[in-house]
């Protein structure tokens, strides 16, 4: 009962409407009572000032659950060996096959008969019907914890932030698509009359010909679909769109941060790795504790980030290399057209399709091949707490992702045709002429590249992400046993989630990295590609019922994580901008 509170009669009639009438977007689930919070003790002096602590069973939530016996597993000893610590080793060692905490009952139970949070979540978040609804956030975090939480509010904000990024960059399109017929450089291309009026320079220094510039005709009219008068505004307008979405969403994590009293856990809360404490040998007194904790000195923290700098830069020096081959190949595909007449209208953009096809596969190789990298040199660096640890993996990965997915598209825009030279002085290499844009510019093969690039990635990561873990799920099933389907008794709870696939320790950096990826396609290039927010939303919006899908049914459940915030992405998105 608040008696501070005054209320008029009309703003109770307004909270009774408003309680009434139910909003289409709202989850359907009841809101969760908060409550002031207190780190928990077992003194008896205390414990009674914490509402339902009677009752063993509810009173810590499952996500509290699963950390809690998490930390005495990882800090237990097996050996008399003071490095044997935690059932990670065991799992390392092929002692132990697979630890992991048990879902909640079934996900699939009807909706007549008694429900739990699994299901609960099942029905509500994840199923494709409630793609235009709310996300039940703080049942999320009841159940996966705060990092799977923010993960998904992370989510949330950026996609609604894409609904007018996405409606103004289909407008800019569908304008130039109104205007192409009246685009004069355009029609003076593709004019029949200037036919045979305008001759090009030949694109090759043998067996190549002058040809008429309406060859391009197609090319520009493409063009002026997405590079037009309102291509400025647009790209204007999305500058402003990155820096209140940025903002916005500052704002919006420490207030769920606040909310979720995990608001300073990093610097207040925040225990040092299992594995830190059992392999660091070095010992400091706390000034403030007093206790012996073990650190890494200054020193040896300097020398291991050097040599990850420069493992580092060795694989960027091999994007660059990727890159330059990728030109080669360019150059070579054109001037073996070109010597073709039949083929020569069409090596432009022949060269650019088959180029970002296979700029595509590079990026996919070296992203794994980097990936495994990255966590060698990560766990070598011995970082103290996991949030440190986390942190140096996505900075290591953003800076190679950085230059493994945009490089190719930062060439076509600011480089390629820049230093092809001019007739009668062409620069070459190796006997060939260097990359040209076409007849028609290079606008048309830089949108060809990043809707390859964008919408490929998107479709093979969705794809991915679907089928993976249901084919690891067919592939431990396989060799089960058939068990009495009447019989319930036969197959227990550890069992059904055993052929489940397990989410590694850097499961949620890939979705953080697919975002930050696509987030800066449509803040950095989206001038070229105005429809790229439009494509980001229609993905974003599957990929939240996918991860949703994912996370409760084909995946095992992970250790619940305390996170104040979404770790170093939220300065790869600054760095984007």
């Amino acid at each position: 009962k608040n008696d501070f509170v005054r209320k008029t009669t009309w703003e109770k009639m307004i909270e009774n409407m408003r309680c009434s009438v139910k909003s289409p977007f709202d989850h359907g689930l009841d809101a969760m009572q908060e409550y002031i919070s207190l780190p928990f003790t077992k003194a008896d002096e205390k414990k009674n000032k914490f509402i339902g602590v009677e009752n063993h069973d509810t009173f810590f939530t499952p996500a509290q659950r699963s950390r809690m016996v998490n930390s005495i597993l990882s800090r237990t000893p097996y050996s008399r060996d003071s490095t044997k610590v935690g059932y990670e080793r065991l799992i390392g060692n092929k002692s132990f096959e697979a630890a992991y905490p048990l879902h909640e009952g079934k996900c699939d139970v009807p909706q007549d008969e008694e429900q739990n949070s699994r299901s609960v979540l099942r029905h509500v978040w994840a199923r494709w019907g409630a793609w235009y609804k709310r996300q039940p956030l703080d049942y999320i975090r009841h159940y996966f914890g705060e990092k799977i939480g923010i993960y998904f509010c992370w989510l949330g904000v950026y996609t609604t932030f894409l609904w007018p990024a996405a409606a103004v960059g289909l407008l800019v399109f569908i304008i130039g698509c109104g205007l192409s017929g009246d685009d004069i450089p355009s029609q003076d291309i593709c004019n029949d009359v200037n036919e045979t009026v305008f001759y090009m320079c030949p694109p090759c220094d043998v067996s190549c010909d002058f040809f008429f510039l309406r060859e391009a005709c197609y090319y520009a009219q493409a063009a002026f679909l997405f590079d037009n008068g309102a291509t400025v505004f647009f790209a204007a307008f999305m500058c402003v769109w990155a820096v209140f979405f940025l903002e916005y969403w500052k704002r919006t994590e420490i207030r769920q941060a606040y909310r979720w009293d995990v608001l300073g856990y990093e610097e207040q809360e925040e225990q040092p790795r299992a594995v830190f404490e059992a392999t660091v040998k070095t010992k400091k007194e706390n000034p403030v504790t007093g206790r012996l904790e073990s650190y890494v000195p200054s020193f040896v923290k300097s020398g291991k980030l050097c040599r990850a700098v420069a493992v580092v830069i060795f694989f960027i020096m091999i994007v660059v290399a990727a890159v330059i081959s990728i030109v080669v190949y360019r150059v070579a595909i054109t001037a073996a057209m070109n010597k073709n007449d039949a083929v020569r209208p069409y090596s432009s953009i022949t060269s650019s399709l088959t180029s970002a096809i296979i700029q595509v596969a590079i990026i996919t190789i070296l992203d794994k091949v980097y990936q495994k990298v990255a966590v060698v040199l990560t766990d070598w660096e011995m970082h103290r707490t996991q949030t440190e640890h986390e942190d140096s993996f996505t900075f290591k990965m953003f800076l190679f992702q950085f230059v493994n997915y945009y490089s190719s598209v930062f060439y076509i825009a600011f480089f390629k045709g820049k230093f092809d030279g001019y007739p009668y002085n062409y620069n070459e290499l190796a006997g060939a002429r260097l990359d040209q844009c076409g007849a028609g510019g290079c606008m048309i093969e830089l949108t060809q590249q990043l809707a390859i690039i964008m919408v490929g990635k998107q479709v093979v990561n969705n794809c991915v992400e679907l089928i993976i873990p249901k084919l690891k799920a067919w592939w431990r099933r396989r060799d089960t046993k058939d068990e009495d389907p009447d019989d319930e008794k036969c197959i227990q709870r550890w069992e059904e989630d055993y052929d489940l696939a397990d989410l590694n320790q850097y499961g949620l950096f890939a979705e953080y990295l697919e975002m930050v990826i696509q987030y800066g396609f449509i803040t950095l290039f989206v001038a070229a590609f105005p429809l790229a927010p439009l494509f980001a939303l229609l993905n974003n919006i599957i990929e939240i019922r996918l991860d949703a899908y994912k996370f409760i049914t084909t995946l095992r459940r992970p250790v619940a994580v305390r996170a104040q915030d979404i770790g170093a992405s939220d300065l790869s998105l600054v760095m984007t901008v």
